[in-house]
């Protein structure tokens, strides 16, 4: 009796373990079924798990979808809900007057949140596969390029600050190099000056044939004459002091001007022939410098040269040189500098810039 009651009791067990784990099977089945189909709320947190801010619009111009961070950019803007895309496009077109959101001028679509981050916007018309049209509306992430964009304008204008700098102590070393060749020459001359006040001396002391005394004397003549002239000259303009230069210097300048227009760039030009004349006096022992400025194809042409000794190879650019093709440059002009059959320098400077 009790072995029946034993196998009934078996059965019905196997029975009941039988029942549960077909309901479980069918259970796990159904759920995996589910999770592989896809439905409004797993296509919203799908949406709400991306970085940018999106927003998809009816033809009506109501919202269909929108994540999470558009409704935070929203907020940021309005402080109400999104409903409507006309809402968006008015609260964007408030951006600085009624919200604290700022749109970026110098930027295009570019607007910059109290946060301290910048969202660029845009925005197009989709269609899907069953006709319907959607407006599509993001707001994509530009921070770390605003931030390096900002950046890097600040270093602009610290090197555009520098370049005025340097601008500035390229044009004094100009002005010192300047007056320390007029010093050299004003120093020279009153050495001669003493030359001849002790030749002088001698002569009356002891006394001189005339020849010995007129050469004697001649230096202290060419040294009373610069000093007369640099007196008769003072307050003259530029040009007349560069003639008057190379005068000290034992240079003739030669100039040739065939337009007025030259004085519109005035600046260059006496730059340039200073230069050529430092040069020409110092590397090439010239004592005759030729220039001509004349007007050709709506530019000033200088065209420097000497009578000094030829260069014994190609002039690169450098020092003085150097600094005068950045000013030509930076006046939007061109300069060449020829050295075979002799020394040639080619300035041409547009006088309509």
């Amino acid at each position: 009796m009790k072995t029946r009651l034993n196998e009934q009791t078996g059965i019905t067990l196997l029975i009941y373990c039988v029942f549960l784990l077909t309901i479980l099977i069918v259970y796990f089945y159904y759920r995996i079924k589910q999770r592989g189909r896809l439905n409004s709320g797993s296509i919203k947190e799908a949406v709400d798990t991306l970085p940018m801010a999106v927003c998809y619009f009816l033809p009506s111009g109501m919202v269909k979808l929108c994540n999470k961070q558009m409704e935070i950019l929203f907020h940021f803007l309005t402080n109400t809900d999104l409903q409507y895309y006309s809402e968006l496009v008015q609260a964007l077109e408030n951006c600085g007057k009624k919200t604290s959101v700022k749109k970026l001028e110098e930027e295009k679509n570019t607007f910059l949140f109290p946060d301290g981050r910048a969202w660029y916007y845009s925005e197009r018309i989709i269609k899907t596969k069953d006709a319907k049209t959607y407006t599509e509306v993001l707001f994509t992430d530009v921070t770390s390029l605003y931030n390096k964009g900002t950046e890097l304008k600040k270093q602009a204008k610290q090197l555009h600050k520098l370049a005025l700098n340097l601008k500035e102590l390229s044009d004094n070393v100009l002005i010192i190099a300047r007056e320390n060749e007029i010093l050299t020459a004003k120093t020279r001359l009153h050495d001669q000056m003493g030359a001849g006040i002790i030749a002088i001396r001698q002569f009356l002391l002891h006394g001189r044939k005339q020849e010995e005394v007129d050469a004697a004397l001649q230096p202290l003549r060419r040294a009373i004459s610069m000093i007369k002239y640099d007196v008769e000259e003072e307050g003259g303009n530029e040009l007349t002091e560069l003639i008057h230069d190379a005068r000290v210097i034992g240079v003739k300048v030669r100039l040739k001007i065939e337009t007025k227009k030259w004085k519109e760039v005035k600046y260059v030009i006496i730059l340039a022939i200073r230069e050529c004349l430092t040069n020409a006096a110092r590397h090439a022992d010239a004592t005759i410098l030729k220039c001509s400025i004349k007007e050709e194809d709506k530019c000033i042409v200088l065209i420097v040269t000497n009578n000094g000794k030829v260069p014994t190879k190609d002039i690169k650019p450098k020092g003085g040189l150097k600094n005068l093709l950045r000013i030509v440059n930076n006046f939007g002009g061109s300069m060449r500098i020829l050295s075979k059959p002799s020394f040639k320098l080619i300035i041409r400077i547009p006088y309509e810039r």
